[in-house]
């Protein structure tokens, strides 16, 4: 009897013992608006924002030499190697994708959705398998979106879309949603925000995480709201989260036209 008693108990521990969290995953979005934005202006921002990020996604890049000079930043924050993924829609204002490769490995790019009016910007899903603390792969699809600013129907339209987009994946699979999604989550408590943010969260869509101290996220004195968001869906879900807004000081807000005038958006995940 305690020959058996000793066994189950060491499969218990085992069991509980063997049970393997991947290490936190640190992500970030920022709309660096290619519009008048310099990217060597941004690399020292870029820089302080990305120590021990791994996941990066990116709004308004120019094209795959500013999103270079990005990555650059990146590996001089880290003394690691980075490599880039850059979208192929929006014409200068492409989205793109900065990753750990000593964490992160590619599997695969998507761009979801038909070009065309209502996707000008085609969101940029980029698949990964990270190793967890068992030598298990965590599956990985993070996206990066810029929808409408002007059109409110069409925002609501690709809110809709990415809903079911998310909904339809494999449910093993850890969504990471991140960008410039133009909701205008009107502070301090969202009593007024655009349609489709409640569309992209209603039932089987994504979970918003929530910074714990809400600031605008875009310069203009027209607005007093967020605008970028990290979001997380299917098993993602599940991962506790604790999300900022970087650069808090008013004075980030520059009349300069050679910086963002949105400020970058990062939480750190417990992937499990």
């Amino acid at each position: 009897m305690k020959r058996i008693v000793c066994r189950i108990v060491m499969v218990l521990v085992l069991g509980v013992c063997g049970v393997s969290f991947a290490a936190p995953l640190s992500v970030v979005g920022w709309n660096i608006e290619s519009g008048g934005a310099d990217p060597t202006a941004l690399a020292p921002q870029i820089e302080s924002v990305l120590k021990s990020v791994d996941l990066v996604g990116l709004c308004e890049v120019q094209g795959l030499e500013a999103a270079s000079l990005l990555r650059g930043a990146a590996e001089r924050a880290n003394g690691a190697a980075y490599s880039v993924v850059v979208g192929t829609s929006g014409g200068a204002d492409k989205l793109a994708v900065i990753y750990n490769v000593r964490k992160l490995r590619w599997v695969r790019t998507r761009e979801l959705f038909e070009a065309g009016q209502l996707w000008p910007r085609r969101p940029l899903a980029v698949d990964f398998l990270m190793k967890d603390d068992g030598g298990s792969d965590l599956k990985l699809s993070f996206v990066v979106n810029h929808l409408h600013r002007g059109n409110a129907t069409r925002r609501v339209e690709q809110a809709r879309l990415l809903k079911e987009w998310v909904s339809s994946q494999p449910k093993d699979v850890n969504i990471i949603a991140v960008g410039d999604y133009n909701f205008d989550w009107d502070l301090p408590d969202g009593a007024s925000r655009d349609k489709g943010f409640d569309v992209l969260v209603a039932s089987d869509g994504v979970r918003w995480v929530k910074p714990e101290k809400l600031i605008k996220t875009q310069c203009s004195p027209r607005y007093n709201s967020v605008l970028d968001f990290v979001f997380l869906g299917q098993h993602a879900k599940m991962w506790d989260g604790r999300a900022q807004i970087y650069f808090p000081d008013p004075n980030y807000c520059t009349s300069s036209s050679v910086y963002s005038d949105h400020r970058p958006v990062g939480a750190v995940l417990d992937a499990r």
